[in-house]
């Protein structure tokens, strides 16, 4: 499991404000660190969707937002990002007979597709749901099989583009809109 969390930021901003106006410093921190967390949930998303071949309800699925209010000493807000190896039928997967038989899939958005000799794809016999499947023995077409996954959303995340790019929009979203929310709440 991966947390983005943004708190150290807020601090910062905090910090240079003088105590006299707390309140305000308060309800305008955890606006912001909210906002900042909607703009990493979609920056994330779309990275992902730019980078590998994933629908963007899976990613969605994956990450849970624990949005920061007033009650917490500290505001804070995290983004966490869960889940297990996607099976490698959401990645476009398709299968053939000819020259070489076998399943092919296409994890990353510019790469080539992958061929994966002696799978084929099936029918899950617990959850009906169609997977990728390859024998344990390709020599032996009787021989138990198993299901194929791919990457999982959070190795997906730790990629270093989209870190940088969440991290870079995490920041960029919190310092504007607290801003803003002073503003607002100062009433100029």
């Amino acid at each position: 499991m991966i947390t983005v969390s943004v708190r150290r930021e807020a601090n910062f901003a905090v910090a240079s404000f003088s105590s006299q106006h707390q309140n305000k410093i308060k309800t305008a921190t955890v606006r912001a660190l909210n906002r900042a967390l909607d703009a990493s949930q979609t920056v994330a998303n779309r990275k992902i969707r730019e980078t590998y071949n994933v629908k963007a309800r899976a990613v969605a699925k994956a990450m849970k937002k624990h949005r920061a209010h007033r009650g917490q000493a500290y505001a804070y807000a995290e983004l966490k990002i869960s889940g297990e190896r996607i099976p490698l039928i959401e990645f476009g997967a398709t299968w053939t007979r000819r020259m070489k038989p076998g399943a092919s899939v296409r994890v990353f958005k510019a790469g080539p597709r992958k061929r994966i000799r002696g799978a084929f794809i099936g029918i899950h016999g617990y959850t009906g749901a169609r997977q990728v499947f390859v024998r344990k023995d390709l020599s032996d077409p009787r021989s138990d099989i198993k299901s194929l996954r791919g990457v999982s959303i959070p190795q997906q995340f730790r990629n270093k583009a989209v870190l940088a790019a969440v991290q870079q929009a995490t920041r960029e979203a919190f310092s504007k809109n607290f801003q803003q929310q002073l503003k607002f709440l100062s009433g100029t």
